[in-house]
């Protein structure tokens, strides 16, 4: 594997791939989320893209991507306010690479009478992000399977300032992106009932969740999205 550095071609300077990457992350609420527009990003996390701490060096084997806005409501998507590829540590402890992402709270009380910050989901909103579910020391071939094993490089952190914090960085893998296919084990039992039960339970993390109106909707934008292919496995790795 070599670094790459940024080059001329035909007289005009090559993109840089990592601010490439975050001109691909950077959608919003009138988008239109296709396939390929995954299928590239996933291209540049595989291929040219690694995660480095402190020595160690990361490869891409396994991600999953999640996104929604008013034209591709996969509310499956964990809701964020925040820029183009930051890390976001989402709610089941993974570790997403962010989307653009923008979405309007309100304040509110819990039942303790506490105060509260809720989002808020309409047709402005727009958020998410691809969880990274396998990663591969380059040098060792250790292999971090699933969310919760990727996160640990995460963690732990040099109090004093060192700059031992993940980064992305640009770097030839050799890998070649593989062929997308759905997202891992997001409903327990794929019927009517946990389907609902699944979906009220992400509203109830919103504002207006309780509208029955929107849960209706969701419900069966859950079904349109549940079974897409947004997931990109390397087979070796699983």
């Amino acid at each position: 594997m070599r670094q790459i550095l940024p080059n001329v071609s035909k007289g005009r300077y090559k993109m840089n791939i990592l601010e490439d990457l975050k001109s691909r992350l950077t959608l919003s609420a009138e988008s239109d989320i296709t396939n390929e527009i995954f299928t590239e990003i996933a291209k540049i996390l595989f291929g040219s893209c690694i995660i480095k701490k402190d020595d160690s060096m990361y490869a891409v084997t396994d991600i999953e991507f999640y996104f929604y806005n008013k034209k591709h409501k996969d509310i499956i998507t964990h809701p964020r306010d925040c820029k183009a590829m930051q890390w976001y540590v989402n709610d089941f402890g993974g570790i997403d690479l962010t989307f653009e992402s923008r979405i309007e709270s309100v304040k509110d009380t819990n039942k303790k009478g506490k105060n509260i910050i809720k989002p808020q989901l309409d047709d402005s909103s727009y958020f998410g992000g691809i969880l990274i579910r396998g990663l591969k020391d380059i040098n060792s071939g250790e292999e971090l399977v699933g969310p919760w094993a990727c996160s640990e490089i995460f963690r732990l952190h040099d109090a004093c300032g060192g700059c031992d914090f993940p980064t992305l960085i640009m770097m030839e893998t050799g890998q070649r992106v593989p062929e997308p296919e759905a997202r891992y084990h997001l409903v327990r039992k794929n019927n009517e009932q946990e389907i609902e039960k699944k979906v009220r339970y992400i509203l109830s993390t919103y504002e207006n969740g309780n509208d029955e109106i929107l849960v209706k909707e969701m419900i069966e934008s859950f079904k349109e999205f549940k079974d897409k292919n947004y997931r990109y496995v390397l087979k070796n790795n699983i």
